[in-house]
């Protein structure tokens, strides 16, 4: 049960840096685009 708890934090974890990552990127290179 612990584990399950703990890879699914770490997953959302990683998922949410991830979108994060990608937010800033598009925010960076293509501001003039979508921004």
């Amino acid at each position: 049960m612990l584990q399950k708890l703990i890879t699914y934090a770490i997953n959302r974890g990683v998922l949410t840096s991830v979108c994060a990552l990608l937010s800033i990127l598009l925010f960076t290179f293509a501001s003039g685009t979508y921004y």
